[in-house]
């Protein structure tokens, strides 16, 4: 019986070794890999932590700090250029110009977004935020006219 439980404990050991490296082999080498090659520089994670700054500040009463989060965005865009990270930093510059209403610089911002990135996934969003800026325009436009009338101008 000793001589089983002599022959156990090296075998137990040994197996408890492989395990051992082959676990710390495996959490060496984990890496972000989500299939693109961005996705492991770690401007992506600065990426990922202003999105979620922005749906933070998109609910604040004033706008500041939805303008700090834009400044970020903005070098994001600098260092960035051609690749998913600037795809969408530049989405997000646009997006809280839109957000604040200022029109004419998101509509600046998409229209340069859609030159570089002209199969972005964000394509469809910004179409879609194009034609609510166009409505509310017109629905401005409208107003403004109603209240010329009204006033007698």
């Amino acid at each position: 019986m000793k001589e089983d439980g002599k022959m156990r404990w090296p075998v137990i050991g040994t197996l408890l070794i492989l395990v051992l490296t082959g676990t710390a082999g495996c959490l060496k080498n984990t890496k972000n890999d989500l299939g693109f090659p961005e996705a492991n520089d770690p401007d992506w994670k600065v990426l990922r932590e202003n999105v979620i700054a922005y749906g933070k500040a998109r609910g604040a009463v004033n706008n500041h700090n939805l303008l700090l989060v834009q400044s970020n965005f903005r070098v994001l865009t600098e260092n960035h250029t051609g690749d998913r990270i600037g795809d969408e930093a530049l989405y997000y510059v646009g997006r809280i110009y839109y957000d604040i209403r200022d029109y004419h610089d998101a509509r600046r911002i998409f229209r340069a977004h859609r030159e570089l990135y002209p199969s972005s996934p964000f394509g469809p969003t910004i179409d879609e935020l194009e034609a609510e800026m166009k409505a509310d325009t017109e629905r401005y436009h409208e107003w403004l006219n109603k209240s010329r009338t009204v006033s007698g101008q």
